[in-house]
C-alpha cells in the first residue's frame, strides 16, 4: 500500500472518530452522519496525492466545521514532512559536493 492510501485510511478513521464524537455529544443525528459519511467516501475515493487530500479536507471542513481541527493537524503534518524532505535533499546535495545548490535550497526552504 502506498503512502497516500495509508494517509487516506488514517483520514477516514479520523473522520469517523469526529462523527462518532459529535453523535455522542448529540450535536449530530444518525441521518446527518450518514449523509456526511457518504459524501466523504465519495469525495475521498479519487484522491491520489497529498495536495488532493488536503484540498478534500479543506472542502469538508468548509462544509462541516467540526472537521477544522483535522485540517489544521494534517496541514501541520504535511508542512513538517515537506521540511524533513527538504533537509534530506540538502544533506544529499552537501554530500555530493553541491554546496551552492544546497545553500540555495536551504534559503528557499527557509522562506516557505
Amino acid at each position: 500500500m502506498d503512502a497516500v492510501q495509508d494517509k487516506k485510511n488514517q483520514i477516514e478513521e479520523r473522520i469517523t472518530q469526529v462523527i462518532l464524537g459529535e453523535i455522542e455529544k448529540e450535536t449530530l443525528t444518525i441521518d446527518q452522519s450518514s449523509e456526511i459519511v457518504n459524501y466523504c467516501l465519495e469525495k475521498i475515493k479519487p484522491v491520489n496525492t497529498q495536495e488532493e487530500l488536503l484540498a478534500f479536507l479543506s472542502e469538508i471542513s468548509a462544509k462541516w466545521p467540526m472537521f477544522s481541527q483535522l485540517v489544521i493537524l494534517e496541514q501541520g503534518k504535511a508542512k513538517e514532512e515537506n521540511k524533513e524532505e527538504a533537509v534530506e535533499n540538502i544533506v544529499d546535495l552537501v554530500k555530493s559536493g553541491n554546496i551552492d545548490e544546497a545553500v540555495n535550497m536551504a534559503k528557499s526552504a527557509n522562506n516557505n
